[in-house]
């Protein structure tokens, strides 16, 4: 299924480029929208296979709810996404960008976060967490 999805991708690439193109004289504008594609492209695909977030676990009995772990988070401008509950666990993810900060948050508010840290950092600075 990737190799179709890859196919159609570079199917729809080169009509794009063609009509980039069109009416163009400048290579630094073709440049320009070249980047642009790119960048588009590598936010669908960041999307489609979440390349692009960490997810956080926390235990679901932890005395904490999920919308008072958003609050924190959003607080200090984490967007969440992706949130649920499962195997007694309450996940969401957080681009991977904020997820230092976010797991800071968490971890100094007393959240306790399952299965490792995302960041070396945090795991010097709250050795407890990290066992």
């Amino acid at each position: 299924m990737l190799d179709a999805v890859e196919t159609w991708i570079g199917w729809l690439d080169r009509i794009i480029d063609r009509l980039g193109n069109f009416g163009s004289t400048s290579a630094t504008t073709v440049n320009r929208q070249k980047h642009a594609r790119k960048s588009l492209w590598h936010r669908i695909w960041s999307w489609i296979w979440a390349t692009d977030s960490w997810t956080f676990y926390i235990p679901y009995d932890a005395g904490w709810t999920g919308a008072e772990i958003e609050a924190i988070l959003r607080e200090k401008g984490i967007e969440i996404s992706g949130r649920g509950i499962a195997n007694n666990d309450i996940f969401f993810n957080v681009k991977k960008e904020q997820a230092e900060w976010a797991e800071y948050l968490m971890l100094k508010a007393g959240i306790p976060l399952e299965y490792g840290l995302y960041s070396t950092r945090n795991r010097h600075r709250f050795p407890k967490a990290a066992e």
